[in-house]
């Protein structure tokens, strides 16, 4: 692999995780979790984000597509979720599936990897 071929692939890497975050992001968001000390997720970004992993539209399976991850089945675990009524710690799970470091509980156990990565 050339020099160039290598540049290309660890700036398509970056890019990849870097849409995994946006992902991460909306299924902390949707269970009403920030992860930021000093301020907490709005009932607005929670429904959008809701809104936004459950639907299923264009924009929604672009960004999977970018995390090189699967529309459907991003979707089919945000679902879940919903019928679950979107409890935390299982979002922080299926979020762990974008490409993030599993969250840590009292325990010091990591959760299974949610799409079977």
């Amino acid at each position: 692999m050339g020099a160039q071929d290598a540049e290309l692939a660890a700036s398509r890497s970056s890019e990849t995780w870097l849409w995994r975050a946006v992902v991460h992001r909306a299924f902390l968001d949707a269970a009403g979790s920030s992860g930021m000390a000093h301020s907490g997720t709005t009932v607005v970004q929670t429904t959008q984000a809701r809104a936004w992993l459950t639907a299923g539209e264009r924009d929604f399976a672009l960004t999977c597509h970018l995390a090189d991850l699967d529309p459907e089945a991003v979707r089919d675990r945000a679902l879940r979720l919903e019928e679950l009524d979107w409890p935390r710690n299982q979002a922080a799970a299926l979020a762990r599936g974008c490409g993030h470091p599993a969250p840590r509980y009292a325990t010091g156990s990591r959760l299974a990897p949610p799409w079977g990565a």
